[in-house]
C-alpha cells in the first residue's frame, strides 16, 4: 500500500508530512485493522464485496483528513506485482 499527501512544505521542517506520524497514522488505522484479517467480517465490508478495488476507496475514505496538516491526495494497492488500484476520491 502507498499513501501520497501533498500539501504546503513546513520552513521549519522542510517537510509537508511527518513520515513517523504518516506512518503511525496509517499502522493505527488501517494495518492494525486489515492485515491478515478475514475482511468478509470487516464491518467496512458490511454492504460491499471486498475487492481490491474497495479495499483501496476505503482505505482512503479512513485515512482522509488524518494527515493535517497535509491532505491525503491518493491511495494505491497493489494485489500483485502486475495487479494494482489506486483511489483518489470522489
Amino acid at each position: 500500500m502507498e499513501v501520497l499527501a501533498g500539501g504546503e512544505v513546513d520552513r521549519e521542517t522542510g517537510m509537508v508530512v511527518n513520515m513517523a506520524a504518516l506512518d503511525e497514522v496509517v499502522h493505527g488505522k488501517i494495518i492494525s485493522r486489515f492485515d491478515h484479517a478475514n475482511l468478509n467480517l470487516d464491518p467496512a465490508f458490511a454492504n460491499i464485496v471486498p475487492t481490491t478495488e474497495n479495499l483501496c476507496r476505503t482505505v482512503f475514505e479512513l485515512l482522509d483528513g488524518s494527515l493535517a496538516p497535509a491532505e491525503l491526495v491518493r491511495v494505491r494497492v497493489e494485489e500483485t506485482e502486475n495487479n494494482f488500484f489506486e483511489y483518489s476520491g470522489e
